[in-house]
């Protein structure tokens, strides 16, 4: 991979990390407050739906820690050493723990609060997909390392 192509994947690493410290320390608090305003029926789950929500981003944070370390072992040329598959399951890991959890509110607030209409369920739904999702993407980010080690020991 290039050195262009690593820098663009580092800035969009980096750009995300921003992305969900704003949302978890400005957005989400902002707009959960102004829903317990405007619904104050559901007043009472703001609190609990907004942990939930900060530890997910918490979760997609560890993600992107776990990506700029693959990162780092492709600019390395290493392959999937033991340490890049632990790395590669720290991510997975932690994509699976943010999509459990965003499913669960989903399925708390339709099933238990009857509350969220057809976005809760569709949440709900559309989990097992974005499961799916999370193990292709591990398997691909190590066959890419694979790949890089692979193209180095060639052009030696």
């Amino acid at each position: 991979m290039s050195r262009e192509r690593l820098g663009v994947l580092r800035g969009g690493l980096v750009a995300g990390a921003v992305a969900a410290v704003l949302l978890q320390l400005v957005v989400l608090p902002r707009a959960a407050a102004g829903s317990a305003a405007r619904f104050p029926e559901v007043a009472h789950l703001e609190r609990p739906y907004l942990l939930v929500a900060v530890l997910a981003l918490g979760a997609v944070e560890l993600a992107l820690l776990a990506a700029w370390r693959l990162v780092a072992a492709a600019e390395s040329r290493e392959g999937p050493t033991p340490r890049a598959r632990r790395w590669a399951d720290v991510m997975a890991a932690a994509l699976v723990a943010a999509v459990a959890l965003v499913a669960g509110v989903g399925a708390h607030a339709g099933v238990v609060e009857h509350v969220g209409g057809p976005p809760a369920g569709l949440v709900v739904v559309a989990s097992p997909g974005l499961l799916v999702g999370v193990v292709v993407l591990r398997r691909r980010v190590l066959g890419v390392l694979r790949d890089e080690r692979s193209d180095h020991r060639t052009t030696r």
